[in-house]
């Protein structure tokens, strides 16, 4: 397929929004834009190389950590590379190098948190963007 605008990139990075009200005291999964969608497909294969989470304020004990999905499994190799939001920390950022964390076309992507020790207070509310690098785009 010849690109319509002559020039043009083929890598297209994307932020992908996720968020969460009231998170509590229990593992879960961030919802994409509607509460009843928790996950993106693909519409091309690419790369995770980045995401980031902030709380609208700071927990008082407690941990959450923040880690990507793909097709509903942790993502390989981000078994250690996570965002750990506590009590001194209410957001952070990770970033990847590309094609360390590759899927393919149709594949879903996610977020999910993992909450370590009692979080509290339960009424924080949580953004995250996953980055994303869509390859071989023809635009």
């Amino acid at each position: 397929m010849t690109a319509q605008f002559p020039g043009a990139p083929k890598h297209l990075p994307m932020a992908l929004p996720f968020g969460k009200t009231n998170i509590a005291n229990a593992n879960g999964t961030f919802f994409a834009l509607e509460d009843s969608t928790n996950e993106y497909v693909m519409p091309a294969a690419g790369s995770i190389f980045g995401f980031s989470g902030t709380l609208n304020g700071s927990l008082t004990t407690g941990t959450l950590t923040f880690q990507p999905t793909i097709n509903g499994s942790l993502a390989p190799s981000f078994s250690t590379a996570a965002l750990h939001l506590n009590a001194g920390k209410n957001s952070e950022h990770f970033e990847a190098r590309r094609a360390n964390y590759t899927f393919n076309a149709g594949d879903v992507v996610g977020l999910i948190y993992q909450v370590e020790d009692t979080v509290d207070p339960t009424t924080r509310d949580a953004n995250a963007l996953l980055f994303v690098l869509l390859e071989s785009v023809d635009l």
